[in-house]
C-alpha cells in the first residue's frame, strides 16, 4: 500500500472543508480548488503543488 502524499492529504482536507475542484483550470502544475474563506477576496483559489505546497491567490503566478 502506497503512503498518502502531502498533496493528497491537503486536497482531501480542502474537499472535506467544502471546497470544490476547478475542472477547467488554466494551470497543469497545480491542483486548483475554490476558496470560499470569508476573508478571501472574490475569485481567489487554492493552488496545491505536486509536493504539497499550498498557495492562495487569484492566479497561480500571483498567488502567495
Amino acid at each position: 500500500m502506497a503512503k498518502t502524499t502531502l498533496h493528497d492529504r491537503l486536497v482531501a482536507a480542502l474537499l472535506a472543508a467544502g471546497e470544490r475542484l476547478v475542472p477547467d483550470a488554466a494551470t497543469r502544475r497545480y491542483t486548483v480548488l475554490t476558496c470560499s474563506h470569508p476573508k478571501a477576496p472574490q475569485g481567489w483559489h487554492y493552488y496545491v503543488g505536486r509536493a504539497g505546497a499550498l498557495r492562495v491567490g487569484s492566479t497561480a503566478s500571483a498567488s502567495r
